[in-house]
């Protein structure tokens, strides 16, 4: 569904343990209180043999440049959408507080479908 409000937000997909970049310029899909998806091209993954399975459970850090704003997760899921178009799931880090996860939903939410989340 498109929103007339819609703006694409890119994202930056970057390991906490290693501090590689994973995915550049992925695209925010949705944002809920358990967390995020984003969506990417399966060759912007700076992955060797593009092996997924090994990244999951790995915290990232997901940086929305057009805000400047950092957001902290874990990877949860990958999902194929098509042979070039991969969805990751992140979820918010087990200790993030709640009024953290509902401002970003908020927020996103809006940039995303211009719509308020609650």
């Amino acid at each position: 569904m498109k929103y007339k409000n819609q703006e694409k937000i890119s994202v930056d997909l970057t390991s906490l343990k290693t501090k590689d970049i994973l995915v550049n310029s992925a695209e925010l899909v949705s944002v809920t209180k358990q967390g995020l998806i984003v969506r990417s091209k399966k060759v912007s993954f700076n992955i060797e043999k593009k092996d997924f399975s090994k990244l999951l459970t790995t915290p990232v850090e997901l940086f929305l440049s057009q805000y400047e704003i950092p957001f902290y997760g874990t990877l949860k899921k990958f999902d194929l959408k098509r042979k070039d178009i991969i969805e990751i799931t992140i979820s918010f880090m087990e200790n993030a507080p709640d009024y953290y996860k509902e401002c970003a939903m908020d927020l996103l939410n809006f940039s995303i479908y211009g719509l308020k989340s609650y």
